[in-house]
């Protein structure tokens, strides 16, 4: 346990009060849904208001929810949100989106303004941004500052979000992709560290997303928003009437964010690779996709404090066991009114703060109150059953680094199996190259080279399904050595793989080696995707892009593509093919000039030679640079014909 107090606590206090108590609560400005003020600290703040409609929250009736990539499609917004190895998008609150949506070019404009008055002033202070809003507004402010990150990510200016009783806004790949993206301007530190989530331990608004739409009574939950809009003024929540209403709406919550903390929990205390019965159930049975990222800062006890839990892990259970409600004889309605008064209290809940504690090393976490523990902590009044579920997160936690540790000890194994194909491939490049070499398979170096392909397989194999199932940290997808050695294994194994698959073809029993669809193996799909996300983020001064792995551009399915023009000319004639051939001669030349395809190699393989003799003379005598090239090769055998 850790205890701080810094800058942090300050603008935390500094925000609310400067706004007032219910500051997102104020008529909205001429700008549609957000303002932006000059903090006398320095901080240019963005306020997004909050908004009082069910359809504000839930896009459906279910979660209200929907991939980026089908609310996003060509990545204008957020193109970093998705597992990078499998490409798959994370989940985003759509009701949340489209508001964003809207005043985005709105915005984009107002920081443009902020950043460009820094530019005019010269060198000095970089400025310091904040994006903060209460209630669904700070779900806004979350996007925002995804947004910014995306956007400006070579700006040097690190955003700053403090929401204040937000809800969630998207799923657990929402949550990693925030966690494994890098500032590059600062060392170890990724987006997520830009995220400060204040909740008051009993507001409902964080919990309301856990639930679908359906199984909250509709009329009441707009009762719920409407007292949030008059200030808690509405008392209806609470009388007699209402009893049902509320006693129903507040049951559905609790077993809601139950089943997706118990679903949670039961995920964290399962193996790698043993969750496939957990994954049957969730088909099963409806949850919540949301799930928490950022640090959250949860009002506890006597309002002087703020518990910082920074593991998304241990504040999914948190949100879910500190709902509970304990002892005999408790009004749920009263507690209900409770709750959703206490989402308009931030202010008064943090006005006296001057410490905030920090909740770490879960896995040693006492499974009982103790004195001499960390007292805000401990003014949850969590149960056994909590602290063990907490306990689950940080072994979870700490199981990914030692997985992290285990896969690092592979490298040496995996960098001599790469160094035995290199020299493979240096010895073939004197006869008819190492693909078609491997492909015939006539000498002992060849069987020796598929004993190292084999085991190399096997090794990455391993890392590829810890990722599948997150159990390595966030940041490994962006991690430059592991990048480099996945390239390397792509670049020097997806050849002779592509080798082992045509040396055993059987024509349509097993068709082609499809180089753009599922059968290719993830094991190369996964650095593919890597690389290319990292050229897409990499500054152009990073000293990476001198790297040679960094620049290399040539297509490890070439072999592949080879193979299935030759296969597709024989099926459906060359005029189906002939755009693709055309485009193909054009990136051989590009790969020749680089030298990442060798000459030597080309002019001798038997399986290039083929795929050139198919093409009919008519193509051939075009006389385009890259045909005669081609066609110069071939004919003198090798590179010296064409320097």
């Amino acid at each position: 346990m850790a205890s701080f107090s810094d800058d942090t606590l300050s603008l935390i206090k500094n925000l609310l009060e400067k706004q007032g108590t219910n500051f997102s609560l104020l008529p909205k400005p001429k700008r549609d849904d957000f303002r932006c003020t000059k903090l006398k600290s320095g901080h240019h703040v963005f306020e997004f208001l909050a908004s009082w409609s069910v359809s504000d929250w839930y896009g459906d009736y279910n979660f209200g929810a929907s991939r980026i990539g089908d609310l996003d499609s060509n990545g204008d917004y957020f193109p970093s949100l998705k597992v990078l190895g499998t490409g798959d998008f994370a989940t985003v609150n759509r009701a949340f989106f489209g508001r964003f949506k809207q005043i985005s070019a709105d915005l984009r404009r107002e920081v443009d303004k902020v950043l460009e008055k820094k530019k005019e002033k010269g060198k000095g202070k970089v400025p310091e941004i904040v994006f903060t809003g209460h209630s669904n507004g700070g779900a806004i402010a979350i996007l925002a500052t995804v947004w910014f990150l995306e956007q400006y990510r070579h700006s040097k200016v690190t955003p700053l979000c403090v929401s204040y009783g937000a809800p969630l806004v998207g799923d657990k790949i929402f949550g990693h992709a925030v966690r494994r993206e890098q500032l590059l301007h600062e060392i170890n530190k990724s987006w997520a560290s830009c995220f400060i989530n204040v909740v008051s331990i009993r507001d409902l608004a964080p919990r309301i997303l856990l639930s679908p739409l359906k199984d909250l009574n509709k009329d009441y939950l707009e009762s719920v928003f409407q007292t949030w809009e008059k200030k808690g003024k509405d008392t209806t929540l609470s009388t007699p009437a209402n009893r049902e209403l509320c006693e129903d709406f507040f049951t559905n919550l609790v077993n809601n964010a139950f089943a997706v903390a118990s679903y949670d929990s039961c995920v964290l205390k399962s193996s790698a690779g043993g969750g496939s019965l957990l994954e049957a159930v969730k088909d099963l049975v409806e949850l919540s996709p949301y799930r928490p990222f950022g640090s959250f800062h949860f009002c506890v006890g006597d309002g002087k404090t703020l518990l910082r839990v920074d593991n998304h892990d241990a504040v999914l259970q948190i949100l879910f066991y500190s709902l509970q409600l304990h002892g005999e004889g408790i009004d749920v309605r009263q507690a209900v009114q409770g709750s959703v008064e206490e989402h308009l209290h931030y202010e008064s809940r943090t006005k006296d703060l001057n410490l905030i504690s920090l909740l770490d090393n879960l896995n040693q976490l006492p499974l009982s109150p103790q004195n001499n523990f960390n007292p805000a902590f401990e003014a949850l009044g969590l149960s056994t059953e909590a602290r063990l579920s907490l306990r689950g997160a940080g072994e979870m936690e700490a199981e990914r680094l030692n997985n992290l540790k285990r896969v690092e000890g592979h490298k040496e194994v995996i960098t001599k199996c790469l160094e035995k194909l290199k020299e493979y491939q240096a010895a073939c490049s004197q006869g008819t190259g190492y693909y078609d070499a491997f492909k015939m398979q006539e000498h002992e170096s060849d069987f020796n080279a598929n004993v190292h392909r084999l085991e190399l397989v096997g090794l990455w194999e391993e890392v590829r399904e810890l990722l599948k199932v997150f159990e390595l940290p966030d940041s490994f997808e962006v991690n430059p050595e592991w990048v480099a050695l996945g390239t390397r294994i792509r670049v020097l194994m997806e050849p002779i793989d592509i080798a082992n698959f045509y040396r055993h073809y059987k024509g349509d029993q097993t068709g082609q080696y499809q180089t753009q669809s599922r059968a290719r193996p993830n094991y190369y799909k996964y650095p593919e995707n890597w690389l290319q996300h990292m050229r897409r983020c990499r500054e152009k001064e990073d000293p990476l892009r001198k790297e040679e792995w960094f620049n290399w551009t040539m297509d490890s399915c070439f072999w592949a593509r080879l193979e299935n023009m030759c296969q597709d000319k024989e099926k459906k004639g060359f005029q189906s093919i002939e755009s693709v051939v055309t485009q193909f001669e054009k990136q051989v030349l590009e790969w020749l000039d680089s030298k990442q395809l060798d000459e030597a190699v080309l002019a001798q393989s038997p399986t290039f030679r083929k795929w050139w003799e198919m093409l009919p003379q008519s193509h051939k005598e075009k006389g385009e640079p890259e045909i005669s090239r081609i066609a110069l090769l071939i004919n003198n055998g090798g590179p010296s014909a064409v320097n």
